[in-house]
């Protein structure tokens, strides 16, 4: 139920404007008392453009919250990208140390990329994203 109807302030300015119409249609029959209709015509006016502006004020903060909030999003993303290749990295160490640990001492555990032979350590930090 995200339509603008349900929202209090909506429903506040509906009900307001119904109080001014019949303000308005008891002030045009009572000729006797124009103080009292007129003074509660500009009380309910002046609630209705307090909402009113209300209701503008957080539309316009609306609108300016939501550019921010997809970039916040993004970069959330892109973090989120950064930290599954680094949980991936420290999977294949664990791995590569696994392997190692279960074979003889100073066991090669893999490849540089460069042809090399490596030791944990190396085969860990090639393996690293930064």
């Amino acid at each position: 139920m995200n339509s603008a109807a349900t929202e209090p302030d909506d429903v506040g300015i509906l009900d307001l404007v119904i109080r001014l119409a019949a303000a308005t249609k008891g002030a045009a029959r009572d000729r006797s008392n124009r103080t009292a209709p007129i003074r509660e015509l500009t009380h309910i006016c002046a609630e209705i453009e307090t909402r009113l502006r209300r209701r503008q004020a957080r539309a316009a903060a609306e609108a300016e919250i939501g550019p921010t909030l997809g970039l916040v999003r993004r970069e959330l993303d892109r973090a989120m990208t950064d930290l599954r290749a680094h949980m991936k990295a420290i999977d294949l160490a664990v791995r590569a140390y696994r392997r190692a640990a279960s074979g003889p001492p100073g066991a090669v555990l893999g490849y540089c990329g460069d042809g090399r032979s490596a030791s944990f350590r190396d085969f860990a930090l090639s393996r690293t994203v930064v």
